[in-house]
């Protein structure tokens, strides 16, 4: 189901949306510096989804492809990862009265000259 959160650490007062291309579905990843996933989400190809994030140093990891099996963890038919080859700090600051969040948003779709350069991994490190 589109959104279907896979993992989650409990949320947090952060925003990750993601809108997915057409063509084939996603499982997105956030993993801290020890590789450890606190948030993965599965995104129907063509749609969007949204959820909330803990305060950390993430990265943003994610796979297509078709045919996605829960048991297994990951698509069976031409399953694709993908990784983000920084890491993003969502974290709360304070200004005054003001209070800020992180808001994140990516579009998995290749465009020439984009300005996310995902570096590709292997699928069994997904």
């Amino acid at each position: 189901m589109n959104g279907e959160m896979l993992v989650s650490t409990g949320g947090g007062e952060h925003k990750l949306t993601i809108h997915n291309a057409p063509g084939t579905d996603a499982v997105v990843k956030l993993k801290d510096r020890n590789q450890e996933t606190v948030l993965a989400m599965y995104v129907r190809a063509g749609a969007t989804a949204s959820a909330s994030v803990p305060s950390g140093s993430l990265q943003f990891q994610y796979a297509t492809g078709r045919n996605y099996s829960n048991d297994c963890g990951r698509f069976l038919q031409d399953m694709q990862a993908s990784k983000d080859p920084d890491y993003e700090v969502y974290e709360t600051t304070r200004q005054g009265n003001y209070v800020y969040t992180s808001d994140m948003t990516y579009t998995l779709k290749r465009v020439s000259n984009g300005n996310f350069q995902p570096s590709s991994m292997s699928n069994s490190a997904f």
